[in-house]
């Protein structure tokens, strides 16, 4: 990719100036402690692009020098005032005197280089730093999934994916006194609800700051307790964090749901018992109503009265008449049966409270009943004496009974 071409790929990826320096701001406390504690006000910008870094430099009071190797970028800087040298990094700041600087940087260039001459740029660094200086470096995060599987890769020119452990460990072989990284610049769902998986895919730091101190005295001013310049630190969070946050998440989310399931357990349980109760009214109802027919019925009956009535009325005025009289003593009279039938018309006749007819069919049973006793009497007592008279030996048994 020539120079004219990737300036225009820089524009349109890396972001407007406004923007980078945006994002800038949040090294300011920690450059301007630099630029208190430090014995020069120098700092060096190798890969300086635009020159964003450079200007905000220069606005704290540094002295800053550039180093880019796109002769279309160094035009842009020279063109704002910077001081930018042209050409390889390792080669230019090997013409820089030995502990001459107070702050060294390098934004997103370590990802270009390759391993050896990456730490051969990294021991130059520490040459040229002098006590109590700084080294301040920014990278792509690999640990971001985004990043590492398809970011890292929109700029062709990346060959080198940093890990920070290893590139720690490095550090500290080329002489630096200790070195931290930071995972920096959150993605943009870095604030969404932890239980959203899209947040480990977008929202875990999109860049790495490694800081490395020249000696032991800038460790104890910058990597103490006391000092607070990295509060102003865009912090993200790894991919290890956001995963520990999207488990706790779902367990919480979990619990509620559990408690859900409780509560609704328990609603369910009382709604039960409610139809419980709603079915022993529906039952009670019920056999009320049951009741309510029966007096209906019984009112209806009740109703019917008057004409059963009025009908037994008529059936005593019919047995009131002289000529039903005669038919029915006729007919009782004669037989037995006409005795029995008698009687339970009499006894109807009470049972409907029809006492009066009842006694007078009472009078005329007692009459004919004595009626036909009599003459059965008579009748018998003549078979007995024609018999008597017939029979000799009858005669023998009548008068040995009498002595």
């Amino acid at each position: 990719m020539d120079h004219n071409e990737y300036f225009r790929f820089e524009n349109k990826f890396r972001g407007s100036k406004e923007n980078v320096l945006n994002r800038l701001e949040q090294y300011r406390k920690l450059v301007e402690l630099i630029f208190i504690k430090s014995r020069y006000a120098t700092s060096l910008d190798i890969g300086c692009g635009r020159g964003e870094w450079l200007g905000f430099c220069k606005s704290i009071g540094f002295k800053s020098l550039g180093i880019e190797n796109n002769e279309i970028m160094v035009k842009e800087c020279r063109k704002a005032g910077f001081d930018v040298k042209e050409g390889d990094a390792l080669d230019l700041i090997k013409n820089i005197p030995s502990d001459s600087l107070s702050l060294v940087t390098a934004f997103h260039v370590i990802e270009h280089l390759t391993f050896n001459y990456l730490k051969e740029l990294l021991s130059e660094c520490n040459r040229v730093l002098a006590t109590g200086g700084i080294l301040l470096l920014e990278t792509p995060s690999i640990d971001n999934i985004s990043v590492s599987t398809k970011l890292f890769y929109t700029d062709p020119t990346h060959i080198n994916p940093i890990n920070p452990d290893s590139f720690i460990y490095f550090l500290n072989n080329v002489g630096f006194d200790a070195s931290k990284y930071f995972y920096i610049n959150g993605g943009p769902l870095q604030e969404s609800n932890p239980a959203y998986l899209t947040r480990l895919l977008n929202g875990i730091a999109q860049d790495i700051c490694i800081i490395a101190t020249k000696d032991l005295s800038a460790t104890e001013l910058y990597f103490s307790n006391n000092s607070n310049w990295s509060d102003r630190l865009n912090l993200g969070i790894s991919t290890i964090e956001g995963s520990l946050e999207f488990d706790a998440a779902i367990n919480k989310k979990d619990m509620v749901m559990r408690e859900k399931i409780i509560e609704n357990q328990v609603e369910i349980f009382t709604l039960e018992q409610k139809l419980l109760i709603l079915e022993k009214r529906i039952l009670t109802v019920e056999t009320l109503n049951n009741q309510l027919n029966q007096i209906q019925l019984w009112k209806k009956i009740i109703r019917k009265i008057p004409l059963i009535y009025r009908v037994l009325k008529k059936i005593k005025r019919i047995l009131s008449f002289a000529t039903m009289k005669i038919l029915l003593i006729k007919f009782f009279s004669d037989t037995r049966l006409g005795f029995l039938l008698f009687r339970i018309m009499i006894r109807f006749l009470r049972k409907i409270q029809l006492i009066s007819c009842a006694e007078k069919y009472q009078n005329i049973y007692i009459q004919l009943r004595k009626s036909y006793n009599s003459d059965n009497k008579v009748k018998c007592d003549n078979y007995l004496e024609k018999h008597y008279y017939l029979n000799p030996q009858a005669k023998s048994i009548y008068n040995d009974l009498r002595s």
